[in-house]
């Protein structure tokens, strides 16, 4: 259903709000699991990014932005802080809305394969601070041209409103 199969408004100023609020919130979430990561932090780190990568192979759009958000979510999991997990799980939604928007504009089924990679490795190494740039970086990968295709989206609905 998130794969763009059914129809949804779509305003630029939410995409904003969520994305602005995603950085926020997953540097708050590095910082907290950082001194929390441990062999089994590593290790379901990988066993997620395979489940993405594997989901990438297959062309699988649904399973690519839901196993991509169960990665990324691990760092809420990890951070001990239950109200911050349960922020990141109200976002998960339109998160999920966002990226089969995003993958929409940029006309191709899912994203490159390795578009984990740094953010893995980053994770698992021992500098917090590039961990959480590289993931502002990575939220705002090709933010602008998703931008630019739901305002396009608005001007059309416009149009026939």
């Amino acid at each position: 259903p998130y794969a763009g199969t059914f129809v949804i408004d779509v305003a630029a100023k939410d995409i904003i709000d969520v994305y602005s609020l995603n950085k926020v919130l997953d540097e708050f979430a590095i910082e907290l699991a950082w001194p929390l990561r441990d062999q089994r932090f590593f290790d379901e780190l990988d066993r997620r990014h395979e489940t993405v990568k594997a989901a990438t192979r297959a062309l699988d759009t649904t399973r690519q932005i839901e196993t991509a958000l169960q990665l990324h979510g691990l760092i809420y999991e990890w951070a001990d802080n239950s109200v911050l997990l349960e922020t990141w799980q109200r976002l998960t939604s339109r998160l999920q809305m966002y990226f089969a928007l995003h993958q929409r504009a940029r006309n191709e089924p899912v994203p490159a394969e390795d578009v984990h990679e740094t953010y893995v490795a980053l994770l698992k190494g021992s500098d917090m601070r590039a961990a959480q740039r590289h993931a502002r970086e990575h939220i705002d990968l090709d933010f602008e041209e998703l931008l630019a295709y739901a305002r396009g989206l608005e001007k059309r609905g416009s149009k026939g409103a």
